[in-house]
Formats: structure tokens, C-alpha cells, sequence
């Protein structure tokens, strides 16, 4: 996820990331941006300073590298079709994975949040759960990195639509491309900290003993059930408390994944 500083260096970081995926025999979907031509001639210039190897324009000759429009890929009209944008993902790999020569591996780069500039509440729905399921079908020694490099958008996102995409990938990367898996234990440490921050310090392991005394919720409802989660905290503390928590522990964890907190998030 990307704030607004990070959204320019995010892309220069992206770039050159393909580059050496590309000059390593690794094979390169990107679809993260709209223009193609533009893309292809920014990373011509970059690789060609780089000098990691081949021109650009002979990685897309031999289909190591396909570059496609995110909003081709990602929707139909103005909505999201979920199985329609897996079995576009599909056929492109198969298409690459179709040359004699075989590579190391295949590196899908996406930016599935283009769907929500379009219907916001309908499409937030349909990505959540494009996510998961892709994040379960993605094979070895296949890689999908998703960007959510609009900060704007990335603010409308409520606490449930957040934590589950966290969950959907395995990892955020960040500045120097660094992997870091994203372990239960930053989300709930970032839970307990915005309530305790809203209600007082120490309420937090209140609330959590209350919903186990009261509704025989454990810890982890938090990241197995986030709405469940949301509407147990706005009974036990009220609407507008809760509401509170919920926008600051979002704007945390958004923060704590973003690239340059130490570009996206990785299956």
C-alpha cells in the first residue's frame, strides 16, 4: 500500500524491479498501470541505464515480458468480474509459460484497486473476495504482487475491507524491496493500541475479555471474522468510540504496510 509520498517511488521501485526480475529469466506480467506504450518506453529508458540486458522491446518480442491495461484487465463496463479477471490472469500465464524456453519463475504485478474508482461499495465487495481466492490459486514458482499505490482510495477502506486483504497475501514489500511477512501479531498489536488509545490505557484486554465472557470470541476473531469484530466492539463500547478505533487502527495498519514505512503486497 502506498501513501501519497510513496506513490512516485513506489513506480521507480516497481520498475526497476522488473527490470532485474526480467534480466534474472524471470518472466513479467505487469498490469499496473493504463497506458502500455507509456510503460514499455519508461522501462526501455530505465533498463537501458541499468544495462541489466536485453532491450525491453526484445523481453516483450519473446514474451518474457506482457504488459497489459489494468483496466482491461480488472473490469468489464464499470464493474468487477472476479472469475473473468482470474481466467484473463490465467491465460496470460499460460500464454507466457508456452515458450520453449522456460523461466525461473513468473512474476504477476497488478494494481486491482483501479476497480474502485468505478462503484466503490459494490466492486469493494467483489475485490475482497477476488483476493482471497486468487491469493488460494496462485502456484509456485508463480508470484502476484498487488499494488495499492492510490492514497485516496486506500482512505476509504474500512478496517474489515483492510484487514482482509492483509490477510489474502503472504507479505508487504518495501523500500529496497524488502519482504516482510505480515504476521498476525502487528495486526493485533495495532488493534490493542488504537482502542487503548480511544477508550484509555489498558482497555483493550477489557474488551477482549469481554468478548470472550460474553460472546465466546477468542483473540483471532479479529483476523478470521474483521465485521463480526467491528460490530462485537461497537456494542461493548458504542458506536461512535468504536467507529473512532476502527479509523485509527485502519489508518495504522495502511501506514505500518505501506513501502516506505521500512509497494505492495505479495501472494
Amino acid at each position: 500500500m502506498a501513501s501519497t509520498e510513496d506513490k512516485i517511488v513506489v513506480r521507480s521501485a516497481v520498475y526497476n524491479q522488473v527490470c532485474r526480475y526480467l534480466s534474472n529469466g524471470y518472466g513479467v506480467i505487469y498490469a499496473a498501470e493504463s497506458r502500455p506504450p507509456l510503460v514499455i518506453r519508461r522501462l526501455s529508458r530505465l533498463n537501458g541505464h541499468l544495462a541489466l540486458g536485453k532491450d525491453i522491446e526484445e523481453y516483450v518480442k519473446h514474451n518474457d515480458l506482457s504488459v497489459v491495461d489494468r483496466n482491461d484487465l480488472y473490469l468489464s463496463g464499470a464493474e468487477m468480474n472476479a472469475g473473468a479477471v482470474m481466467e484473463s490472469w490465467r491465460s496470460l500465464v499460460i500464454q507466457m509459460e508456452g515458450k520453449k524456453s522456460k523461466h525461473l519463475g513468473i512474476v504477476a504485478i497488478g494494481n486491482p484497486s483501479v476497480v474502485l474508482h468505478q462503484d466503490f461499495h459494490d466492486n469493494i465487495r467483489k475485490l475482497v473476495n477476488y483476493e482471497a481466492a486468487i491469493g488460494e490459486t496462485v502456484p509456485p514458482p508463480f508470484e502476484a504482487i498487488c499494488l495499492y499505490d492510490n492514497p485516496d482510495l486506500n482512505a476509504k477502506l474500512s478496517f474489515t475491507n483492510v484487514i482482509s486483504i492483509l490477510s489474502s497475501h503472504y507479505a508487504t514489500i518495501h523500500h529496497g524491496w524488502f519482504y516482510r511477512e505480515w504476521h498476525p501479531s502487528y495486526t493485533m498489536a495495532l488493534v490493542y493500541d488504537g482502542i487503548d488509545r480511544v477508550l484509555g490505557q489498558g482497555m483493550a484486554k477489557l474488551v477482549f475479555k469481554t468478548l470472550k465472557l460474553i460472546y465466546n470470541l477468542e483473540d483471532d476473531i479479529v483476523l478470521t471474522n474483521p465485521e463480526v469484530f467491528e460490530q462485537k466492539l461497537k456494542n461493548i463500547t458504542g458506536e461512535q468510540p468504536a467507529q473512532l478505533a476502527l479509523e485509527l487502527i485502519t489508518s495504522a495498519i495502511i501506514k505500518e504496510a505501506s513501502f516506505n514505512r521500512i509497494a505492495g503486497l505479495v501472494q
